[in-house]
């Protein structure tokens, strides 16, 4: 385990590190807080009629909160590809949250505002605004679990696999104490969730599950920066898939902020690269 501290002699001990333990433990707490705003995000979207991809691709955003952050926290410098990057992704998460409504969708709209105009209208416009904050604020809460990693590796320690799999951990306690306390509490809430909710619920966590590991095993046998910028185009993905198959809106503001925000990331994380 990565807060334990490997001994100087073969005979002396492993020595518990509490600064580490801490450390893990905030780093947890960012993975579970970062998904419940992640969820909220997408629930809130899906209410409104915003495409979820648009959410993902506002996470992905969080690149250049990183990149900010490492300059002033580690010092390490931003070289002119990256400042474009860093451009690109400011401009397209401004494009997302100013038309963040469908253009397909504003004759619902209108017709919904004719029915109970002082009400619903005003309720769907704070709904979108809480899907579009839910995924920056996501986004910063995975971007500072990726900050606490830089923090560990330059605390010597070295395994950044058993780091992501820690943050996963203890993450899941908070997870398995909210599912006791339902269980304990509102237990009648399980009988409103159908086999379907559950059967998608454990495939869920089983991707995520994967994706952390395959992204690990990425990033410790390649070029974390490139690493990185291929699984931002996920956001595209997942844009096109809910427009395609779920009939989530979307209108061609929307998609060309998405594709630059993607543009901007793959920048940012593949500049030292080619710098190099």
């Amino acid at each position: 385990m990565p807060w334990y501290t490997k001994p100087d002699t073969l005979n002396s001990t492993f020595k518990f590190n509490l600064k580490v333990f801490v450390l893990m433990f905030i780093g947890g707490s960012f993975e579970f807080v970062g998904n419940q705003f992640l969820t909220n995000g997408f629930q809130s979207a899906q209410l409104v009629g915003i495409n979820q991809g648009i959410v993902s691709a506002l996470v992905s955003s969080n690149t250049f909160y990183i990149l900010v952050a490492s300059l002033i926290l580690f010092r390490e410098k931003i070289i002119p590809l990256q400042l474009i990057g860093l451009v690109l992704i400011v401009i397209a998460v401004s494009i997302v949250t100013i038309f963040n409504r469908s253009e397909g969708n504003e004759e619902d709209q209108s017709l919904a505002s004719n029915d109970n105009s002082p009400i619903d209208q005003p309720n769907n416009q704070f709904t979108g605004i809480i899907a579009l904050l839910s995924g920056l604020l996501a986004g910063i809460l995975f971007g500072s679990q990726l900050l606490l990693l830089k923090f560990l590796m330059k605390m010597k320690v070295s395994d950044s696999f058993s780091i992501g799999f820690s943050f996963l951990l203890f993450g899941s306690f908070y997870g398995i104490s909210c599912l006791f306390y339902l269980m304990i509490f509102d237990f009648e809430v399980f009988a409103t969730f159908t086999l379907a909710n559950y059967l998608s619920s454990l495939t869920s966590g089983i991707f995520l599950g994967l994706g952390i590991v395959c992204i690990n095993v990425a990033c410790n046998l390649g070029n974390p920066g490139i690493c990185n910028s291929i699984m931002s185009t996920q956001c595209i993905l997942l844009t096109l898939c809910n427009y395609i198959f779920f009939d989530q809106n979307l209108n061609w503001m929307q998609g060309l902020g998405v594709l630059i925000c993607v543009i901007g990331v793959v920048l940012v994380s593949i500049a030292n690269s080619i710098q190099c």
